[in-house]
Parts: C-alpha cells; structure tokens; sequence
C-alpha cells in the first residue's frame, strides 16, 4: 500500500478513532491501521504481530477490534451500499450478458465463520456442521461483488431464517427494495419481476427463486440458478450452471410437488414466476447454445 493510500485511510478513519491522552500518549491512528491491514494482510496470528510492532497481545486484539469496526463505518456507504434501481438494472444486464439469466438482480447464499465458542454461549453459535461459528449472509452481482452484507447472526441458525431476519431478506419478502419495475422476458412479451436466486434454504417468493425438488427423489434438488461456485471461461462464455439442467432425453423440467422453506408455503404469483422461468430456459429466445450437448452428456445428471 502507497503512503498516500495509507495517509487517505488515516484521514477516512480518525473520526471513528479518537483516544483521549492520559500519563500515556496513546498509540496513534497510522499505527493501529499499519496494525491491523498487517495482521488481515499476512494471515499470521496476533502474538506474532504483537511481537513485531512490541505490543501486548490484548492491545493488538483491541486495536484489530476497533479498527474494523472503524472501517466498516467509514467506508461501507462507498464499497458495500444497496443498490438504487438504476444500478439494479445495470446488475440486470450483466447477469443476462454473462450468465443467461434474465431479470436477476443478485445471489444470495449464507457462509458460516468459524469461530471459538463464546462463553456461556449454550448452544447458540454450535452449527449442524460440528463446529461453533458466525453466519455471514451475502448478496452479490454477476461479477462476484458484493451488493448487502449481513454478519453476526448465530451459527445454529438456518441461512433461510438468517435472511427472513435480515434487514435486507424483510425488505425483499415484502416489497420494500428500490427493484425495477416487472419488465418482459428478452425476445418475448411475458412480463416477470426481477428476482434474487439462492439455495434451498431460501423461500420461493416472486423476488426470489430457489430450487426444487426433484419429483423422483425430493431430497434431490434439481436447480433453476446459476451456479455461481464456476467462473465464466476464458472466453467470457459462461460455463453450464445448475439451472440448466434436465433429465437426460426430456425437455421439460420436472413438475415440483412441493415447495416450502422456513414454514412458509409459496403463493400462487411465486409459482406463475417460476413457470414463466422455466419456460423461457426452454425456448429458441431463452436456449444457450452448449444447453442440450451438456445434458447429453450427463455432466449435470
């Protein structure tokens, strides 16, 4: 990082960091940043960047505290600000540039942070996964950046009922985010909303799809998102997401029997949605040209 670089954090952050002196000057602003990008930077342990800078290990875990925390006040309205509706649509556009997925604002999926066990936690923060930790909620573009953030939730939560808790999953669920308005299906006249897809976990709802069961085996889920764990090829194609897939030698998704998460049952205009959905996946405006060769064969079966 260049002095400048640094010099401009110093000035974004000292608001957020002011020490009052006492018989000991305290440490200044520069050098609980330089602490701190030191320790995120390097992956080393707090002992180690202690040692190096000849501070205590308390005060180098308060330093690191205070100055994320600092951080995220200071610059979150610059790298992670809801999108109006106008960035929205731009967010659109490159999900149906680079991933075929029309009038797709975002992806959402849950991350459980591992975390040592705080005490007399109980069970709060112990996850189905063995292992004590925080769950961190994201949504973000086409290009893997993020748009909401949400952290903190505990670990033995569900990602469905993390989202439907957060500010952001409320605002969704009833109506409240600046989207677009409903826009036709490229090359059609069906008009749909534009929706946020996730994993099972998640709740189908008319601004958000989620995948379902497949009607053989419902503890196999059969998507309509993309899988966004691929990259686009060094082409700028994208490569085969789960969305895409069918059974090998029908063209038809299978019909869902049942589609509930969280205790919540779909309305009938999520249903119609995800219809509209499937049938444009399905037709000459909505078919990508390695859709059918991948479902030959069998990569995605």
């Amino acid at each position: 990082m260049s002095k400048n670089r640094l010099d401009h954090l110093v000035h974004r952050l000292g608001p957020f960091i002011k020490h009052q002196r006492t018989t000991n000057a305290p440490i200044d602003i520069g050098q609980r940043l330089a602490v701190t990008l030191r320790l995120i930077a390097s992956g080393g342990t707090q002992q180690s960047v202690a040692a190096s800078y000849k501070l205590g290990n308390t005060t180098v875990s308060s330093i690191v505290s205070e100055v994320c925390q600092a951080i995220w006040l200071a610059l979150k309205a610059d790298f992670v600000c809801l999108p109006a509706a106008v960035q929205w649509a731009a967010i659109t556009d490159d999900f149906w540039r680079l991933w075929d997925f029309p009038k797709c604002i975002g992806s959402v999926d849950g991350k459980h942070i591992v975390i040592k066990a705080p005490p007399n936690s109980g069970s709060d923060f112990f996850n189905y996964k063995g292992h004590h930790s925080i769950v961190l909620m994201a949504v973000y573009d086409a290009r893997y950046r993020f748009t909401m953030v949400d952290v903190g939730a505990y670990g033995r939560e569900s990602d469905g009922g993390v989202f439907q808790d957060s500010q952001f999953g409320r605002d969704l669920l009833h109506g409240k985010l600046d989207l677009p308005p409903p826009a036709n299906l490229p090359g059609t006249g069906v008009t749909v909303p534009h929706v946020l897809v996730g994993d099972a976990a998640l709740p189908l709802h008319v601004n958000l799809m989620r995948p379902f069961p497949d009607a053989a085996n419902e503890h196999n889920t059969r998507y309509m998102t993309p899988n966004f764990t691929d990259s686009p090829s060094a082409s700028g194609e994208p490569q085969p997401g789960e969305w895409r897939r069918q059974v090998a030698g029908d063209t038809n998704l299978l019909p869902l029997r049942r589609l509930s998460a969280c205790g919540a049952r779909a309305t009938r205009a999520a249903f119609a949605v995800r219809n509209d959905l499937i049938g444009f996946f399905q037709s000459p405006q909505g078919l990508v040209s390695w859709q059918d060769a991948v479902i030959r064969r069998g990569q995605l079966n």
